[in-house]
């Protein structure tokens, strides 16, 4: 998202404060506005703009039901059919 990526990240922090950030960061990646647009049904200029708005932020506050978090897996693996992830390999 443009708004994120114009502020950058604080690899400082980053590095100070987590483990294993690079496989996620490479896990991310694949997943483009074009490609979320797709598995979400979010238009690609909603997405845009809420990156505009969390990249412009000074901070953020994210919360979330830890069902809906994991939702994008929890249909597959309940099914026992591909994940999601495995799709954009």
């Amino acid at each position: 998202m443009r708004g994120a990526h114009a502020r950058g990240p604080r690899n400082d922090f980053i590095a100070r404060h987590t483990t294993k950030f690079d496989p996620l960061r490479e896990i991310i990646s694949r997943y483009t506005p074009d490609v979320v647009e797709t598995l979400c049904g979010i238009p690609r200029p909603q997405l845009e703009q809420a990156g505009e708005w969390i990249g412009a932020s000074k901070s953020t506050m994210k919360t979330c039901l830890q069902g809906v978090y994991q939702s994008n897996q929890a249909a597959a693996a309940a099914c026992g059919g591909p994940r999601q992830r495995d799709r954009l390999e």
